[in-house]
């Protein structure tokens, strides 16, 4: 028993420690390394366990364009959120990288998923007068047309 629980703890620090190095690479804007840690499915949804943000989510927040292609190119869920609800489109737009948005809309993020703080990245876009990101989420919920007018 004792050996098992080591062996578990061992398993949980080792997965702790993949999701930090991913962000370490992030950070430090190493997209080689980043890409030879992310092979599977499993390694592009990578998240952390006490928050639930994806490596996807850390992608988007660093402006790492290169990383998030290569992520969604690997499985990763664009519609994921975190403990609070948000998700790596909410944090593209807030942060100010539409081109990020732009991608990830493309490939199937919501624009009206609502975080529990009650925003949605159509909130968020208009908020921050993002033009180019209303139109695209507005182009994929046509439904929103007579409320943005």
């Amino acid at each position: 028993m004792k050996y098992f629980l080591i062996i578990v703890l061992t398993a949980l620090s080792l997965q702790a420690a993949d999701i930090v190095d991913l962000v370490g690479l992030l950070d430090r804007n190493d997209t080689k390394g980043f890409e030879s840690h992310i092979q599977t499915l499993s390694d592009a949804n990578s998240a952390r366990e006490d928050n639930k943000k994806t490596i996807l989510m850390y992608a988007c927040w660093v402006g790492n364009f290169d990383a998030v292609r290569y992520l969604l190119s690997k499985g990763a869920d664009v519609t994921a959120q975190d403990m609070g609800g948000v998700t790596a489109l909410h944090l593209a737009i807030w942060k100010g990288y539409s081109p990020i948005g732009l991608y990830l809309i493309e490939h199937g993020a919501s624009g009206t998923v609502m975080s529990q703080e009650g925003m949605t990245p159509l909130d968020i876009a208009i908020l921050k007068e993002n033009r180019e990101v209303i139109s695209a989420i507005d182009k994929k919920s046509p439904k929103l047309k007579s409320l943005l007018k």
